[in-house]
């Protein structure tokens, strides 16, 4: 994935994950979170929590280039999207983030993943290669 591409998904991802932490505000009674117009309980606040940290932690792994976020995002999305299906009339938009998470992921994956066609090609061409040399 190009640097700029990867670190501008990595952005909004970061954004997203933090905008969570208002139903965790709001679960928990921290804040008086006006957006946010139904109740949340201290357990849907824990929700909120797990699906925040899960999409900065996707986030990070996109923004270290480490190839674990292909695995991760999708939990990121599935636990974001439960908590944005528990909110639907306050949170909806989000799940225009979620699909761009998913969109993003499986195109990483097919394109960048272990079994897309230049893997196949390296180990096809690499491996008997490294393994004739002495």
């Amino acid at each position: 994935m190009a640097d700029n591409l990867r670190w501008g998904l990595a952005a909004v991802l970061a954004l997203h994950g933090l905008v969570h932490f208002l139903g965790v505000a709001k679960g928990f009674g921290l804040a008086e979170v006006r957006q946010l117009t139904e109740p949340i309980s201290r357990l849907g606040g824990v929700g909120w929590l797990a699906a925040g940290l899960a999409m900065l932690l996707t986030a990070g792994l996109l923004g270290a280039s480490s190839p674990t976020w292909l695995w991760v995002a999708p939990v990121a999305a599935v636990l974001s999207q439960a908590m944005i299906v528990s909110s639907w009339s306050d949170a909806k938009a989000g799940t225009l983030f979620n699909v761009l998470l998913v969109v993003a992921a499986a195109w990483a994956f097919a394109t960048e993943g272990p079994w897309n066609v230049r893997a196949q090609h390296r180990d096809g061409v690499d491996g008997p290669v490294a393994e004739a040399q002495p």
